[in-house]
C-alpha cells in the first residue's frame, strides 16, 4: 500500500512541476511580449552573441538551443525578417550558414533579458534558501 501512495505522490508532484513550468512559460510570454520576441528567439540572439568570433551556425546554434523541439530554421528566418540577425552563406562551401547578430538584435537580447530578469523577480515569492533548495531538488530529478 506504501508503493501506491508513494507513486501516487511522485505523479502528483510531477504534475505539480508541469503546471508551474507552464505558468512561468506564459508569464515569460507577457513578460517578452512588448519587445516582439519569443524566449527561444532570445536564447537564439544570446548564443549568437556569446560566440568569439561574433557569428554562429545553425549547428552551434541547434546543439545550444537544449530543445529538441526547437525549429532553428524557422527562428533564424524569424530573427532575420526582424531585423535582428543577417545570413552570410559561406564562400568556400555555400551549405555553411554564418548568422550575424546585428546591433537590433543585440539591443532586444539586452532588453529582453532584463525585462526577464525584473520579471522574475518579482513572480518569485521564495527566499534565496528556498530557491537553492528548490534548484538542488530539481537537479536531482534530472539524475
Amino acid at each position: 500500500m506504501t508503493f501506491m501512495t508513494d507513486h501516487s505522490s511522485t505523479k502528483e508532484t510531477i504534475i505539480d512541476i508541469l503546471h508551474v513550468a507552464n505558468w512561468l512559460q506564459g508569464r515569460i510570454a507577457e513578460i517578452l511580449a512588448p519587445h516582439n520576441v519569443s524566449l527561444q528567439q532570445v536564447k537564439v540572439l544570446a548564443i549568437i552573441a556569446s560566440q568569439k568570433d561574433q557569428f554562429a551556425t545553425v549547428g552551434t546554434i541547434r546543439e545550444q538551443m537544449q530543445d529538441p523541439m526547437s525549429n532553428v530554421s524557422r527562428l533564424l528566418n524569424k530573427l532575420v525578417e526582424k531585423g535582428l540577425v543577417s545570413k552570410e552563406h559561406g564562400t568556400d562551401d555555400q551549405r555553411i550558414v554564418r548568422i550575424h547578430l546585428l546591433p537590433a538584435g543585440y539591443d532586444v537580447m539586452t532588453k529582453s533579458r532584463q525585462a526577464i530578469d525584473n520579471g522574475l523577480d518579482a513572480l518569485c515569492h521564495l527566499s534565496a534558501d528556498e530557491l537553492g533548495s528548490l534548484s538542488a531538488l530539481l537537479s536531482k530529478i534530472k539524475m
